[in-house]
């Protein structure tokens, strides 16, 4: 009896084409557009999104360590950022990463 294992279709999709890098900068830039509307609409928001250390001292709002690293002082900060990762960073870490592994 022959034995063959069925391989499912791959689905071609946006995200398939980028690299790693790329869908953290999209990720980021989208959860930026999300919080800048939230704390629009309510600046209550802010307490929820952004770290603050008297929040985390009394226990509050712990999740902020994750929703804070996608907050940014506004659009030329987003991007200074993004330039930064992909430009710079991104290169060095992969030169970094080459010369681990031989």
């Amino acid at each position: 009896m022959p034995v063959y294992q069925v391989y499912p279709k791959k689905r071609n999709s946006f995200f398939n084409n980028l690299s790693v890098n790329s869908n953290l900068i999209l990720i980021n830039i989208i959860c930026f557009i999300v919080f800048m509307i939230m704390i629009y609409i309510n600046a209550k928001f802010l307490d929820y999104i952004a770290i603050k250390p008297a929040n985390i001292l009394q226990g509050k709002y712990l999740w902020t360590f994750l929703t804070s690293m996608f907050m940014h002082g506004g659009f030329f900060h987003l991007y200074y950022r993004v330039w930064f990762f992909q430009a710079i960073l991104t290169p060095m870490l992969s030169e970094l990463l080459e010369l681990c592994l031989d």
